[in-house]
């Protein structure tokens, strides 16, 4: 990896982050057998290795990117990536090698091909070799310096590895959230099955009986396809609360067959909670070292503060216009959980760090403030389709 990428505060990050979750991956052995967490590790594990696998696959079948090929051999010189084991992607299924496939193509892939087409995403995979993925619509709403920048920061992903590091943390994550999903079925059945299959059951009802009792449970009665998008978003968030309620409500009625349990139950809660909180923490570290990174690898500062408003003047856009007006404004609590369990950090603090290091270039205060507060017009710009708002909205839940 380049040095210019690799900063002290970077490897620190990293390895702090990574002991965090094989911490709490270790914990788990508080309430469990050392083979259901070897168990844990084995579906995680695998679970990653075939998320890998269709991700690679679904790279071979998309059409190649002839543009910037320019901006790419640069980007490759000055990241250290050989330019042979680059490839960039545009978001869309090359139809000559769908034929190849005779319909045996996953149908999940092709969905999530025809999602991500939609937005504006660029996105990098690096297995055995590096693929780049940029949706069409993005390609329509930045400017060239703008797409270095967005390139530059995609490369910078890749230079440093974070694709490997995120799949390690990811492992660890998912092994202590099954493993705690295992310490809690086997502390039920072991200890009383009868109160097991009375609690499951009574979880049963209880979820059924909460449409009738949360704000917006009745929705969830309905096919989510005769509601407006307003009416939708609505359901999922209803949904959510109603399968937190029925574990707990289903946890509490173990409890009193076997009141011991309740600390499993709370213990294996919170160590998944803490688990994907530090998981996410430093996934939002690296898109910080990325931005850096594009910088040093040739990239304008401005030119991605520009395009990152865009990005986000578009989803809004979207997002009000499938709503059919302002969207209301998140309590107090759901935001703080959103901020906590979001992948990126606000676009808001990635401006400021982006100018702050603008500012050092030497850019004038002038074309700075041009940069953070003036005018992005995206009136042309291609807006996201509801059902794709939706199909993203829901993955986010999970």
């Amino acid at each position: 990896m380049s040095p210019k990428l690799n900063k002290t505060r970077d490897v620190i990050d990293i390895a702090a982050y990574l002991a965090l979750s094989a911490g709490f991956a270790a914990a788990t052995l508080l309430i469990a057998q050392p083979w259901l967490l070897a168990c844990g590790f084995a579906v995680a594990s695998a679970v990653m290795v075939s998320a890998g696998l269709r991700l690679n696959k679904l790279q071979k079948n998309l059409e190649k990117y002839s543009g910037q090929s320019r901006i790419v051999q640069d980007l490759c010189k000055a990241s250290g990536l050989p330019e042979k084991d680059v490839a960039i992607y545009t978001l869309k299924l090359d139809e000559s090698k769908m034929r190849a496939h005779r319909g045996r193509f996953p149908k999940i892939l092709v969905t999530m091909v025809e999602h991500m087409s939609q937005t504006y995403n660029v996105s990098v995979y690096k297995f055995k070799k590096t693929g780049i993925m940029i949706s069409p619509p993005i390609l329509s709403l930045l400017n060239d310096e703008e797409k270095k920048g967005v390139l530059a920061h995609e490369f910078v992903h890749a230079a440093a590895n974070h694709n490997t590091i995120g799949v390690a943390q990811a492992t660890l994550h998912y092994a202590s959230t099954y493993t705690g999903i295992a310490a809690k079925a086997f502390a039920m059945f072991s200890t009383h099955w009868q109160g097991a299959l009375g609690a499951i059951g009574g979880g049963m009802i209880m979820r059924k009986a909460l449409h009738y009792i949360i704000p917006n449970g009745k929705l969830l009665d309905q096919k989510e396809e005769n509601l407006h998008f307003r009416d939708v978003l609505k359901r999922i968030r209803a949904q959510r609360r109603r399968d937190i309620m029925a574990e707990a409500a289903s946890a509490a009625i173990f409890t009193a067959v076997a009141p011991a349990y309740a600390a499993i139950w709370g213990i294996a809660k919170g160590i998944s909670i803490l688990s994907l909180l530090s998981k996410e923490a430093l996934s939002r570290k690296k898109e910080y070292q990325a931005d850096r990174g594009a910088v040093a690898l040739g990239a304008n500062p401005l030119a991605l503060v520009t395009g990152f408003r865009k990005s986000e003047a578009i989803g809004k856009k979207s997002f009000e216009a499938a709503y059919e007006g302002p969207l209301p404004k998140p309590d107090f609590l759901r935001k703080a959980w959103a901020r906590a369990t979001a992948s990126h950090p606000p676009t808001r603090k990635r401006i400021e760090r982006l100018c702050d290091i603008a500012h050092k270039q030497g850019y004038s205060e002038e074309a700075i403030a041009e940069a953070k507060n003036g005018k992005i017009d995206v009136s042309t710009a291609h807006i996201i389709p509801p059902e794709t708002l939706i199909f993203w909205t829901k993955i986010k839940q999970k």
